[in-house]
């Protein structure tokens, strides 16, 4: 406790130093910022499609917003002082994530509800200032307007801190599926974003842009979406090394040579957001671990681990065979920046490669019998399906193309379908697509929301998925497949990733604390029938992304990637970042 508040003493006498040379003289300071009792950090959340931004530390460096989340899942953008021992909840935050400051470090702005809002952090309700769907990021300057990105496949918008109606902020390119994380310079003029390019694999551009213009000037390239200017630097992600690069701001040019600040930065998202901030006054936070990186694991009912299969590595899209023999996961490749497939022997633990066209492929679903696989990939522009037999012998079939991005989910017990997901503006949909016949998709639902992850039933009557209608939080959902069918809900304090047992009589979800739960169910008759849901064991599972866990047949075993750490590790902070560079 002594050192804790030496270090409170030291951050004060910090925020004390008025004069440029005792700032240039003073030695960084670092120290961690734990979550509060009860709660831990969500660094590693997504909700529904959206990497968040936990992390934002204030213009002025006195403060760090920080998304937290306690044991009953409930998210909560919280407060602390730099000067003071404790965080403080934000009351009107609650559901909220991605925040960012207001140039006078008075208000937040934050996403919550499919919503852009602020709020005072000195107290007060929140106020909503314009739709955001699937949110990526904002961004504040001093004349009251804020850069937001307000989904996924769109470009950026502009609207007022006291709220109206958005205008257009950049504009969509061939080859981009949206843009992402606007950061404003001190001008506050200027600003950055990154462009997701419809081939996702790499490192992804970043652009300068001006509020009242069209053009905009490529700067970089980074393994992150997000770039923020600090003291005379950009600081951005290479690999997973934090860089800070000399920035001239007013000839708005790259200088020098980069510098590497902090190694093993941690990052979240299908598109990868690195976990730090920085104030212009010289404050630096940040999320250090193993990120993604994870081992597959059996355990039973109860938690017991059981075995292993294979070695580390940055597993996604985990789904096991219908027999249990074999497992398809995806992999990056260093070399290239984009993931493949690979496919593990279960007895031999022999992992071997399945798709190796230089593009992604990931996303990837099995036939009922076992001797194909369904996966997706961008090879042509965009995310379109193929089909390829799972020995890996012959050659691929382009299953189903058009404009838009595709992802898996699930193929029906009878062979006769798949499901894959489609995200938009509005939020995303799944599709039923059927294998015969002309190609010709129909959605499950099609609503304001983000309906995703979905599961067949193992009869095909009921599809299981995640959707974000309920308030501050994704919940597990069953709709009927057939006509004028209805729909249930399953989880009962948030829920996603859902999976059925083989017999249709259970299933399996994460909750928001990635407990994994275990829901009674009966699908056997004209209407679904929702049991008791009974918690089963907490996992380590990475947030987001695809499918980190699967489950046997007969619901008694689950292959689960497991993280070395858990989200919950301290958030790191450098007072007098810069003067680092020099030692």
């Amino acid at each position: 406790m002594f050192a804790v508040a030496l270090l409170a003493v030291l951050a004060s006498a910090w925020f004390g130093m008025d004069s440029s040379p005792l700032l240039q003289d003073a030695q960084p300071i670092r120290f961690v910022v734990s979550p509060p009792e009860g709660w831990r950090w969500r660094l590693g959340g997504t909700t529904g499609f959206t990497a968040t931004a936990p992390i934002a530390i204030s213009p002025d460096g006195r403060h760090v917003a920080i998304e937290a989340v306690n044991s009953e899942g409930t998210t909560q953008i919280w407060v602390r002082s730099l000067e003071t021992l404790d965080a403080q909840p934000l009351a009107g935050a609650i559901g909220g994530f991605a925040p960012f400051w207001s140039p006078d470090s008075r208000f937040i702005g934050f996403f919550a509800d499919g919503k852009l809002k602020k709020i005072d952090v000195f107290g007060g309700p929140s106020i909503t200032l314009s739709d955001a769907p699937t949110p990526q990021g904002g961004s504040w300057n001093q004349n009251g307007v804020i850069v937001f990105a307000p989904a996924v496949d769109a470009a950026l918008q502009r609207v007022s801190a006291s709220g109206g109606v958005p205008a257009s902020a950049s504009s969509l390119t061939a080859g981009e599926t949206g843009h992402r994380r606007p950061s404003f310079l001190p001008d506050g003029r200027h600003f950055f974003f990154s462009a997701n390019p419809t081939s996702a694999g790499g490192k992804r551009p970043v652009y300068l842009a001006a509020v009242d213009s069209p053009d905009r000037t490529e700067l970089l390239m980074s393994d992150s979406a997000n770039v923020l200017y600090s003291q005379g630097h950009l600081l951005y992600l290479s690999g997973t090394t934090l860089i800070a690069h000399p920035f001239d701001a007013q000839r708005l040019q790259l200088i020098g040579d980069p510098i590497p600040l902090a190694e093993d930065v941690q990052t979240n998202g299908v598109v990868p957001n690195a976990l730090f901030s920085v104030s212009r006054s010289g404050v630096l936070a940040y999320s250090t671990g193993n990120s993604g990186v994870g081992q597959l694991l059996w355990f039973d009912r109860a938690g017991m681990q059981l075995g292993l299969l294979g070695d580390w590595g940055a597993y996604n899209d985990l789904e096991l065979a219908p027999d249990g023999t074999r497992a398809s996961v995806s992999l990056p490749d260093p070399s290239r920046r984009a993931r493949d497939i690979w496919i593990f022997d279960m007895d031999r633990g022999l992992r071997t490669r399945f798709s190796f066209d230089p593009a992604n492929e990931s996303s990837s679903a099995w036939s009922p019998d076992g001797r194909e696989l369904i996966f997706s990939s961008d090879r042509k522009g965009h995310v379109d399906l193929y089909r390829k037999p799972s020995n890996g012998a012959g050659g691929e079939e382009l299953l189903f193309e058009d404009d838009g991005t595709k992802w898996v989910q699930s193929w029906s017990a009878d062979g006769g379908a798949v499901l894959f997901f489609t995200p938009a503006s509005e939020g995303g949909d799944l599709f039923v697509l059927p294998l015969s016949g002309a190609p010709k998709p129909t959605p499950l639902q099609q609503t304001a929301f983000t309906e995703i992850r979905g599961r067949f039933s193992p009869d095909g009557r009921w599809v299981a998925y995640q959707s974000n209608e309920s308030v501050s939080r994704g919940e597990v959902y069953v709709a009927s497949l057939a006509s004028g069918g209805g729909k249930w809900q399953i989880s009962t304090a948030g829920g996603s990733f859902p999976r059925w047992r083989r017999d249709g009589a259970e299933i399996f979800y994460l909750a928001p604390d990635n407990r994994l739960m275990a829901a009674s169910v009966n699908g056997k008759g004209s209407s679904f029938e929702v049991g008791a849901v009974t918690p089963l064991f907490e996992t380590r599972a990475p947030s987001g992304g695809g499918y980190q866990y699967d489950v046997s047949a007969d619901g008694r075993r689950f292959l689960v990637n497991s993280v070395r750490e858990a989200d919950s590790t301290p958030v790191t902070v450098v007072l007098n970042w810069i003067a680092g560079l020099k030692e």
